[in-house]
């Protein structure tokens, strides 16, 4: 699976100059890339790669690098987690598919 977003706008997105943290950048663009697919389950088209994503899939994986690069999981007040998913969830809404009984 191809990343959908370059190293370049994760950097802009997390408001990083330099290279300094690059190593660290690309885990979170590939775990988020990841991550987004697994939540689109079926949506998600293999094919997809940082120039061919639906702009909204795009916005949602630079939300998700954000969020696990400034989150390392020790704060223990999970609200912000939960909160964090559920507008990821709303946002990913547009490439469900959806069955109708």
């Amino acid at each position: 699976m191809a990343a959908l977003v370059t190293l370049d706008e994760a950097r802009t997105q997390c408001h990083l100059t330099g290279t300094a943290y690059d190593v660290d950048l690309q885990q979170k663009v590939d775990a988020a890339s990841a991550m987004i697919i697994d939540r689109l389950r079926e949506s998600a088209d293999p094919l997809w790669d940082a120039t061919t994503v639906p702009r909204h899939v795009h916005q949602a994986v630079l939300l998700v690098v954000d969020f696990l690069f400034y989150n390392r999981g020790d704060d223990a007040d999970q609200t912000n987690s939960e909160q964090f998913w559920w507008h990821i969830d709303n946002l990913l809404q547009r490439s469900r598919d959806w069955l109708v009984a």
